[in-house]
């Protein structure tokens, strides 16, 4: 009944991130599989407790990695925890990308 229940959240996890991760996509790719201007990997697959430990920080303003700070810290400002969870799921629901 548990693993049932979990999937079923899950799904409506992945249903409600996909407007959100909509900004997202604009360097990281529909599928999460871009390399943001050649420095980052793609994020697609990446385990939800690191995206939100990730967009948690930037939000903070305690993260800059690769100069990025300031843009993540402005995409990120209006995103609850809530949504940040959302957006970490959909994340990593999408297949990983060979790097």
């Amino acid at each position: 009944m548990n693993k049932v229940l979990f999937l079923l959240l899950s799904i409506v996890y992945v249903a409600s991130a996909t407007p959100l991760f909509d900004r997202c996509s604009t360097c990281h790719g529909k599928s999460g599989e871009k390399h943001s201007l050649n420095l980052t990997k793609p994020i697609a697959g990446m385990k939800v407790k690191d995206v939100v430990k990730i967009l948690k920080a930037y939000k903070a303003g305690t993260r800059n990695t690769y100069g990025f700070g300031t843009m993540m810290k402005g995409q990120t400002a209006r995103l609850s925890d809530d949504d940040i969870t959302e957006v970490a799921t959909y994340i990593e629901s999408l297949h990983p990308v060979e790097i």
